[in-house]
């Protein structure tokens, strides 16, 4: 499947999901933006920025890129790096669940992956999937 594709698939199952979830969504106009959507949290009335990730599957867990791929004028790509300037939250899929994930928690990785089980251990400190579930 294309990536364009792919990445509508996973902005439709964000949205269904964030309002199957009691979310209130709101969406910017055309493409391009760095935030995908403004979600509303169902006990507070404080708007929040959004940036979609399709997820693939890993060893361990899942992962996805935290940054995007932009076309320069000279034919070059070039990365897009986020910040908690730009949003407050990396959303996506995996599995039919719905994950929210903190820019503060990212720390500037640019690969972001979550572990299914805490049993794993390793050198760094991981970040578990369980953790950022939205439920």
């Amino acid at each position: 499947m294309l990536t364009n594709k792919k990445g509508n698939l996973t902005e439709l199952e964000v949205q269904f999901l964030f309002l199957k979830n009691g979310f209130d969504i709101f969406r910017p106009i055309g493409d391009g933006n760095k935030i995908d959507l403004i979600i509303i949290f169902p006990k507070s009335k404080i708007p929040k920025r959004v940036q979609i990730k399709t997820s693939r599957k890993i060893a361990t867990g899942f992962m996805f890129n935290a940054f995007s791929m932009l076309g320069a004028r000279n034919g070059k790509m070039k990365k897009r790096i986020y910040t908690s300037n730009d949003i407050d939250y990396f959303a996506t899929t995996f599995n039919g669940n719905l994950y929210l994930i903190s820019i503060d928690d990212i720390k500037n990785r640019t690969i972001v992956s979550l572990r299914l089980n805490k049993k794993y251990k390793n050198q760094y400190k991981p970040l578990f999937a369980e953790d950022y579930l939205i439920t």
